[in-house]
């Protein structure tokens, strides 16, 4: 390099130098493999991917070769011209697996990756053996990537759908064309060997052998490339599936899976077509997995659908056959979109390969067609469209079982009979023509007061007498302290019958228009108050009934018979009638003063104004015993004067009768009637003295006590004054005790 003057590297820098490791790689940062660490490039940038293709996927072993876990492989092929070194090379999803240093694949070699490399080993190829879970039998993304971790290669394959499915029936699947897009379910088929190709070019196509559709169903010819030829009955493009059938009757239909080689958007109903394809058990159901489709003619009529029971389609001889039976439904889900439908013979299974439905009810009924098909241990009907699945009911809709839904009418539209008027005990509200059989239950007896021309059936409650309802207390025009008219008047109605009365029907006037009619079942017992108030919720609450009158109010200022109240039974039956007033005779003081109108006495006339009062209580006793008259006196029943019959105390309670009634008391009073505990009894109240005395009060300290008591030899001191000697220790309580009674002479 230029020195620029300088003599020596020395005298262009004086400091020391230290020697650079050279580290080769490729340095260009446009290049797939570059290396941030190489400072010498070594010229094996690379700016193209190679071409090494994914080429096998055996991901779902059949069961005579062996587990998943054994037997599941992938495939590579180097379709460049010149050997491609794949060290550091991995799979980044799907499984798990990084290709050892100095790995390299020949220009137009297979090799494999597998779960057992066991199996595979010793067979011309190479075998690498991943280290992760296996392969989905449903479908999974396999990239393949470089060491730094370029995408050289990715595969999204499907179990299903559009994608050939081997079904777990012994064929891998393989790539038709390496130079066309492998990620084109169309470029890849089912391999023709059993097994696969590891390590191998991808099978061809044998030579096929013609078969008729009914030779194949019922010869077992598993695993053979045959030919056949059907008109397209059934086509299912979600499952990559379609159904062929020569003619009519048992073994008349096959199942077709359209490989990579066949584009089933291509196909129609009433398509006449050759297939050829491998013989396949897939799953229990015969199906070809076609490798060609020709299509010879268009627009041929479909075979009649085979009318069967519910039972019989449930038999190996009409696999792939369009099939036709009517049953209800016997069981609406039965998971993963399955019903069926049963004619009494048995059940017939639905499911939803090309038509999603959810049945009514149980019970509805269908036609069902569709082509059978064998899946997880059963036979099903697979309905192409909505017109395979129709609903059968009464199509009328004047009836009362219409249904909306029912394409077929069944001849089942009928009326439903019973009892249609509203007003019988067997009343059906279903019933949509009467049969003549309603029963209305009431009075029969013409001579009775609630005589029912109605009525069919005597229920036993004719009567020939008026109930002893009395309207009992009247509250017309409450006083501004209690509040407005329209929140607190009320009518009390008094039961003075010694029975309970059905008010169903009953009318209360007030004035000249009704204003309340009792809902039926309502009923007042013996001796009960009920109300009828303008504002229900201004009574309720306190155990009594409330009623609540829509329309009408009691008159402020009665004019004549006008103001009426009136009580009607649901006959028409005048019970009782009372025509108050605000003036004279009638009390004054309940017009716009705090009283109620009461009545005095309900077994006399209420239509007379000198049986009523002004309630003593402001706002009236509703739902109570009308208010008494105050009776003055002592209402104290300590008192020695007590009065039980005063209502009102007077302030003439006496308390002067109480004292020590006890003559053997010291503070004995003679004068006294009722002791009032305050005697007072000297004596020993010492429960272990000799002369304890149970009736004192008040000891005099006159105890004497005998010495050596108890259980312990001078333990004589008693726990408290009531307690007995012997505390269980001879303490200084004891020595105070004896000494008390030192000296005495003992007997």
């Amino acid at each position: 390099f230029d020195l620029q003057g300088a003599q020596s590297i020395a005298d262009l820098c004086p400091c020391s130098c230290e020697a650079v490791e050279v580290v080769t790689g490729c340095t260009d940062q446009n290049a797939f493999n570059y290396d941030p660490l190489a400072n010498s490039n070594d010229g094996s940038c690379v700016f193209t991917l190679p071409n090494v293709v994914i080429n096998e996927i055996h991901y779902n072993p059949c069961p005579t070769q062996g587990n998943d876990s054994e037997f599941e492989f992938i495939e590579l092929y180097n379709a460049e011209t010149n050997s491609v070194d794949i060290s550091g090379w991995s799979f980044a999803n799907g499984f798990v697996y990084t290709f050892p240093e100095a790995t390299t694949l020949d220009a137009g070699e297979y090799v494999i990756v597998t779960v057992n490399e066991s199996n595979y080993s010793d067979n011309g190829y190479d075998v690498y053996q991943w280290t992760s879970d296996g392969l989905t039998n449903t479908g999974a993304t396999l990239t393949l990537v470089d060491a730094n971790f370029n995408t050289v290669d990715e595969v999204v394959y499907d179990g299903g759908g559009s994608w050939p499915a081997t079904n777990g029936g012994c064929f891998s699947i393989e790539v038709i064309d390496s130079t066309a897009d492998n990620n084109d379910p169309l470029n890849w088929q089912v391999s023709f060997n059993e097994n696969g190709t590891p390590g191998a070019m991808n099978s061809e196509a044998p030579a096929s052998i013609e078969y008729t559709i009914e030779e194949i169903q019922e010869e077992d010819h598993t695993g053979e490339v045959a030919s056949t030829n059907g008109v397209i009955t059934g086509i299912y493009a979600t499952a990559n599936l379609f159904v062929i059938q020569d003619g009519t009757g048992p073994f008349s239909g096959i199942w077709v899976a359209a490989t990579g080689l066949v584009d089933i958007t291509q196909l129609t109903l009433g398509d006449e077509v050759d297939v050829t394809g491998v013989i396949v058990e897939a799953y229990g159901n015969t199906q070809i997995d076609a490798s060609e489709v020709n299509v010879l003619t268009s627009g041929n009529a479909l075979p009649a659908a085979e009318m069967l029971t519910t039972a019989a389609m449930n038999d190996e001889q009409w696999e792939g056959v369009l099939l036709s039976v009517l049953g209800d439904v016997d069981n609406g889900d039965l998971n993963n979109g399955e019903w069926s439908v049963d004619d009494g013979s048995g059940s017939a299974r639905v499911d939803d390969l090309g038509y999603d439905f959810t049945p009514a009810p149980d019970g509805i009924t269908f036609n069902v067609v569709g082509p059978s098909y064998y899946s997880f241990g059963n036979w099903k009907l697979e309905p192409r469209d909505a017109n395979d699945v129709v609903r059968y009911g009464c199509t009328d809709d004047t009836y009362p079982n219409y249904d909306e839904f029912a394409v077929v009418n069944d001849n089942s539209c009928a009326n439903i009979l019973g009892c249609t008027n509203e007003n019988a005990t067997n009343y059906n509200s279903d019933a949509t023509a009467d049969d003549g059989t309603c029963i209305i239950e009431g009075c029969t007896d013409d001579t009775a007061l609630n005589y029912d021309a109605t009525a069919n059936v005597d229920d036993g409650s004719c009567y020939f007498t008026e109930p002893l309802l009395v309207i009992n207390e009247i509250h017309y025009n409450p006083c501004t302290g209690q509040g407005d008219d329209d929140l607190y008047e009320f009518v009390e109605i008094y039961n003075n019958d010694a029975a309970s009365v059905d008010m169903s029907g009953f009318i209360l006037f007030m004035g000249n228009a009704p204003t309340f009619e009792f809902a039926a079942g309502e009923s007042i017992a013996a001796g009960e108050y009920i109300i009828v108030a303008i504002t229900a919720a201004s009574y309720e609450g306190n155990g009594y009934q409330v009623f609540e009158h829509a329309d009408g109010y009691l008159i402020n200022s009665p004019n004549g018979d006008d103001t009426a109240v009136q009580l009607f039974d649901a006959f028409a039956n005048l019970i009782d009638a009372v025509a108050y007033d605000d003036s004279n005779p009638w009390p004054t003081t309940p017009d716009n003063g705090c009283p109620s109108l009461e009545l005095i006495d309900f077994d006399t006339d209420n239509s007379d104004a000198a049986n009523w009062q002004a309630s003593y209580v402001d706002y009236g006793t509703p739902g109570a015993v009308n208010s008494l008259a105050p009776v003055p006196g002592c209402t104290d029943d300590t008192a020695c004067n007590y009065d039980d019959t005063a209502t009102a105390d007077d302030g003439s309670c006496d308390f002067s009768c109480y004292g020590c009634t006890d003559d053997t008391a010291s503070n004995y009073d003679a004068a006294a009637t009722l002791d009032d505990g305050s005697c007072v009894i000297e004596g020993c109240t010492y429960g272990d003295a000799d002369n304890y005395n149970s009736v004192a009060t008040l000891d005099d300290g006159s105890c004497t006590f005998t010495l050596g008591s108890g259980n312990c030899t001078g333990d004589i001191a008693p726990i408290n004054e009531n307690g007995s000697d012997g505390d269980g220790v001879v303490n200084a309580a004891d020595l105070l005790l004896f000494l008390a009674v030192f000296g005495n002479i003992c007997d």
